[in-house]
């Protein structure tokens, strides 16, 4: 059975409904157990250290008696949104996959064809690392801002990639303030290159 072997990079559902990822295992010399080091997929995205035995044990009905899981972690396919980028309609839709419901956000999507990638906040801001163009950069802010994955950690993090420091404050004023840098920088770069 799957669920006794966790491997790097496998999405794991807690009983409580909360989405992790397994980064690694690993071998605790002062207890001798192995353990399985994973992180959330949610709020400040957490890493956490449990023993294997631990991980992979079945709920304790007594101790969580309205618990539906049967196990503590379960082996899901995928928790990431799948997203689908229509150039068409020059639209953005975002299918959660715990949730069946469609929700669509205006972008400027790239002019492809379409095409559906499972993207995480993670994988996101990945692509925001990865690439230069700003254009793309704020187009993968929208879309993080749509998905409602933001935290102070991503924000300061993706200000970092770009040289700019986001003064504390509510999350949202943070957010629009990156969001505007970015903006700029794009905007400078597309007149820096046609002169």
């Amino acid at each position: 059975m799957p669920q006794s072997d966790p491997k790097a990079g496998e999405f794991y559902r807690h009983f409580k409904n909360k989405n992790y990822q397994v980064i690694c295992r690993a071998f605790d010399e002062e207890s001798g157990q192995e353990q399985v080091i994973y992180q959330a997929l949610y709020d400040d995205f957490k890493i956490y250290s449990r023993p294997l035995t631990s991980f992979i044990s079945p709920v304790d009905y007594t101790k969580y008696p309205d618990a539906t899981a049967r196990w503590r972690f379960t082996l899901v396919e995928n928790v990431a949104a799948t997203t689908k980028i229509t150039s068409q309609e020059n639209v953005i839709v975002t299918t959660n996959a715990k949730e069946t419901e469609n929700v669509a956000v205006t972008s400027n999507a790239k002019e492809t064809a379409e095409s559906q990638v499972p993207r995480s906040a993670i994988d996101w801001m990945m692509e925001f690392l990865d690439t230069d163009d700003f254009e793309e950069r704020y187009k993968i802010l929208k879309v993080l801002e749509h998905d409602n994955e933001l935290t102070d950690s991503i924000v300061d993090n993706l200000a970092a990639a770009i040289d700019v420091v986001i003064d504390d404050g509510p999350l949202g004023k943070r957010f629009d303030e990156l969001k505007t840098c970015v903006r700029t920088r794009a905007k400078y770069e597309s007149t820096r290159l046609r002169g």
